[in-house]
């Protein structure tokens, strides 16, 4: 049975959406400060380019620091669809509808001269997936970021990547 979702229930949702892409946006700009790369952050521009700037500042040190170089990859990677999603209904949102009968609420922006929707089930698991995100960057980048070698700590267990992130190492 599908859950009865609200016009202002899924409205709540694209507005938490949208402050956890804030805070995600935020996170790797800090990271990117603590990793001396601030000359960088002048040139980034939105959740897409401050996570493309994360992910390379991790990518620089994947000599010494290869696991967090994969999981930094990894994540960039994941993030995409999630990202299509941000900035479809950023700059195109056209619609949001409450569920009725078996019609599942959802969402539709506009893309390319087209349209796209997801469900609010579908939206549900993206934020299920981006809300661990903000937890899991500061995790990968902590070597990047310590100047004193003896304050490093290490990386969660390997499994734990596996199991909340879905990221199987080489």
């Amino acid at each position: 049975m599908a859950v009865t979702v609200s016009y202002e229930r899924i409205c709540g949702t694209v507005a938490s959406l949208l402050l956890l892409f804030a805070r995600i946006e935020n996170e790797a700009r800090e990271i990117i400060e603590k990793a001396g790369r601030t000359d960088r952050l002048k040139k980034v521009r939105g959740a897409r380019g401050a996570l493309r700037e994360w992910r390379d500042s991790i990518l620089e040190k994947q000599e010494s620091r290869p696991y967090e170089a994969q999981l930094a990859d990894a994540l960039w990677g994941q993030a995409q669809g999630p990202l299509d999603v941000r900035n479809g209904v950023c700059h195109g949102l056209c619609g949001a509808t409450a569920s009725l009968g078996d019609t599942e609420a959802n969402l539709t922006w506009w893309v390319h001269g087209g349209t796209q929707s997801m469900t609010y089930s579908e939206l549900q698991e993206v934020f299920a997936w981006l809300s661990k995100i903000p937890q899991a960057m500061p995790m990968i980048s902590h070597a990047a970021c310590v100047q004193d070698a003896s304050k490093l700590r290490p990386l969660p267990a390997l499994d734990f990547w596996a199991t909340e992130f879905g990221i199987k190492f080489d």
